[in-house]
């Protein structure tokens, strides 16, 4: 009865060793399983991180490209390397977008760096592709032939077909620029904060260019009298007397503008104008100590 004892026992003894042995086997297997999955994932954000920062580097020279393109009026161009600057933001940002790039984002040191790679990507690709292709679709339908003047008026039809084009444009960029503005790069490397800031400029200096394109799409039909007739003062100085301004107000013109029509309705010198005994409008106490009591007499004074 003994003997059979102490044989269960160390039967037991037995199976409670080998289940220890397997049961550490397979913490050591998915501890190193685990690592290697970490070291995977690692290696794959860091490639991707060196390409992410290829393709933004390629991509800025292509901007600056595009815009003396546009300027030169070679629009051919301009597409053409468009085309390939779309390609590199469009590379960046599929890049960084993936859910594992994300994941890394809340990991410490790293995930600054991380999101703010990913956001400079998405927001010059962002502008590339909405911004930059309508544009150009625009340019190449833009010829200063469309604004000779025509039956004594320049066209203003154009500039109003242009406004939703450029108006997208500008939507776009400015969406991108808040986008770039949001990035916090207090805690990022000094590569990472150096690009932020060189890429974040090329957006600014899109959003300031589109937005005083939209305006102008927008004001100058209106400056010209698409809407209804529109009449302007026009004063010029003469610096014949010293102001703060540059001059006296010495002579004036009067212009009209309807549909496009611009005509020179009236002209006057300040010698057309009434000297004033008194001021024409009640002048504060402030103000007449300050210029005297020719203010509000003359109007070389204006």
């Amino acid at each position: 009865s003994s003997g059979s004892s102490s044989e269960r026992r160390s039967g037991e003894s037995s199976r409670s060793r080998r289940k220890r042995t397997r049961r550490r086997r397979i913490i050591g297997w998915s501890v190193a399983g685990v690592a290697v999955i970490l070291i995977a994932v690692t290696a794959w954000v860091g490639i991707r991180a060196l390409l992410a920062k290829d393709e933004l580097e390629a991509a800025v020279p292509l901007a600056n490209s595009v815009v003396s393109s546009i300027g030169d009026g070679d629009t051919d161009g301009a597409r053409s390397t468009a085309d390939r600057l779309a390609q590199h933001t469009a590379a960046a940002a599929s890049l960084t977008g993936d859910p594992v790039w994300r994941a890394f984002e809340i990991v410490p040191f790293i995930g600054d760096d991380l999101h703010a790679v990913r956001e400079i990507a998405g927001s010059v690709d962002s502008l590339a592709t909405n911004a930059l292709d309508p544009l150009l679709d625009l340019v190449s339908d833009f010829g200063l032939e469309q604004f000779t003047p025509k039956d004594g008026a320049l066209p203003v039809q154009p500039l109003i077909d242009a406004q939703p084009t450029v108006a997208q444009a500008a939507a776009a960029t400015a969406a991108a620029h808040t986008r770039v503005d949001a990035i916090d790069t207090s805690g990022t490397l000094g590569p990472v904060t150096d690009a932020v800031d060189r890429l974040g400029g090329l957006v600014a200096s899109a959003d300031a260019a589109t937005d005083a394109a939209d305006r102008a799409v927008q004001l100058l039909p209106l400056v010209l009298g698409s809407d209804r007739p529109r009449d302007y003062l026009l004063i010029f100085q003469n610096s014949a007397e010293p102001r703060a301004a540059g001059g006296i107000a010495g002579a004036f013109a009067l212009l009209h503008t309807d549909n496009g029509a611009i005509s020179l309705t009236q002209q006057a010198t300040a010698q057309d104008f009434p000297r004033s005994d008194q001021p024409i409008i009640e002048l504060p106490t402030e103000t007449e100590g300050i210029y005297g009591d020719i203010t509000g007499r003359f109007v070389q004074n204006i």
